[in-house]
């Protein structure tokens, strides 16, 4: 049996059930220049993907006459202000799962900036929960690079062979296992969990949680 001494999270569409207001952001936007981007291409190509390479792909397949610039400074705008007034629903799972980790030391590695996540974790009321937190403004390359796994490594101070991560797209996984976590997928189709309840099981069953 494994021993597992830290876990770390991805936020959105793992933790908090965020990517259809990331998804509705981004058409806003495009919206402006008489474009739509739909819902099914938008989970394949660009959930998960980092901000500025998904506003550049925008900008790229819809001819957009608008500079890579400002394009990003008009979306973190917006969806820094969507956290703000609308609900933030947690994931399915997700609090029982914090609950179940709880004296397990947690990190929420994500794309989102630190701003988004100040507003995201005092709404939902999990500030406390994470003992350190990795944005993407504490990195040079955000996922899929392994950078922001590999960051989050070095401030937890534990072998990687006893942590694993959680994510909930590809890119996530990509960066997770390139940073040389075991990285388990929730909510994506194939052989990956459909839940966090799910995962928590066979963590139990298949790790020692050393707290």
């Amino acid at each position: 049996m494994q021993t597992l001494k830290a876990i770390l999270f991805d936020l959105d569409g793992t933790l908090i059930d965020s990517e259809i207001s990331h998804y509705n952001c981004w058409n806003a936007l495009i919206g402006h220049y008489g474009q739509h981007l739909d819902h099914d291409t938008y989970m394949k190509q660009y959930a998960g993907v980092a901000l500025a390479t998904n506003a550049q792909k925008l900008i790229d397949v819809f001819r957009l006459d608008v500079s890579l610039e400002e394009m990003v400074a008009k979306r973190e705008a917006m969806m820094l202000q969507t956290f703000r007034d609308e609900e933030i629903r947690l994931m399915p799972y997700a609090l029982e799962t914090l609950d179940f980790f709880a004296g397990l030391p947690m990190v929420l590695v994500t794309s989102s900036s630190k701003g988004e996540v100040r507003v995201i974790l005092s709404r939902i009321g999990l500030e406390e929960r994470f003992k350190h937190i990795v944005t993407r403004d504490d990195v040079r390359h955000v996922k899929p690079h392994p950078e922001p796994y590999q960051r989050a490594v070095e401030l937890l101070y534990v072998d990687k062979s006893y942590c694993i991560a959680i994510e909930d797209t590809p890119s996530g996984m990509r960066s997770a296992t390139a940073a040389g976590l075991t990285c388990f997928g929730v909510h994506l189709p194939g052989e990956h969990f459909s839940d966090l309840s799910a995962l928590t099981q066979y963590i139990s069953r298949h790790y020692q949680i050393s707290r």
